[in-house]
């Protein structure tokens, strides 16, 4: 997963499978993903204390620890996950496409012009 830098001229989309290892349980989870957030199965026992019978489910990002199916994320996201101990346990597409800093040479300009600026006050 280390051998496209981030400067590539080409990157990659790629829809695959996330898998947590019971290791990561006690530790942290990195991979948001909307859900749909229901009383009966998303909310502990504490925050359904607080909601009656008529709270409507509600679609959220949300981290969560559970195993991510047809996950959709850049190369270098996945990078970061998989270094960070999920495990891609089965890959469906890769689209692969040319990125360039097409707007350098603009952004590089603004900011000259901006610190040679003079202020009127």
């Amino acid at each position: 997963m280390d051998e496209i830098s981030a400067d590539s001229n080409t990157n990659y989309i790629i829809v695959c499978n996330l898998g947590y290892s019971e290791k990561l349980h006690d530790e942290y989870n990195v991979a948001a993903e909307h859900l749909d957030i229901t009383k009966k199965n998303m909310l502990s026992l504490f925050a359904r204390s607080f909601v009656d019978n008529t709270w409507p489910p509600s679609r959220k990002l949300a981290l969560n620890l559970c195993d991510k199916k047809a996950y959709v994320a850049l190369y270098h996201t996945l990078q970061f996950y998989v270094n960070h101990g999920l495990e891609i346990t089965a890959t469906h597409r890769i689209l692969s496409f040319s990125q360039a800093a097409w707007l350098k040479p603009l952004i590089d300009h603004c900011t000259t012009q901006r610190m040679q600026a003079k202020s009127e006050s």
